[in-house]
């Protein structure tokens, strides 16, 4: 059983190294240069990526005509970005919402025949 890989919060050469390649790439798009400059800002410092270049890289990861430095670089990135905490949906909120709806349709079908009169 292989053990879990911990999260590195500062960019790998490797992934530094592709993240250069693609900014000296004129050809390359805004977001997965904006995502290769993050990766390459928290090169030798404990830094988080930023809500726009999170983006950005999620969106260079999902083209599909990004090279794969430019992947590589992005994924750098949004690996060094802070994780949202999810929201806990409590048993009791779900039912207050289904009771609300519910009253509502109840509501709306007591009025229809009030307003064909």
């Amino acid at each position: 059983m292989t053990a879990k890989k911990r999260r590195s919060s500062q960019t790998q050469k490797r992934a530094a190294t592709a993240a250069g390649r693609v900014l000296r790439n004129p050809k390359a798009k805004p977001a997965t240069r904006s995502a290769a400059a993050s990766a390459l800002s928290q090169t030798g410092r404990k830094a988080k990526t930023g809500a726009k270049a999170a983006s950005a890289a999620g969106r260079a990861l999902q083209r599909a005509t990004t090279l794969p430095r430019g992947k590589k670089a992005a994924a750098s990135a949004l690996a060094q970005a802070p994780r949202k905490a999810a929201k806990k949906k409590t048993a009791k909120k779900v039912a207050k919402k289904v009771a609300k709806k519910a009253v509502k349709k109840v509501a709306k079908k007591a009025a229809k025949p009030i307003l064909k009169k």
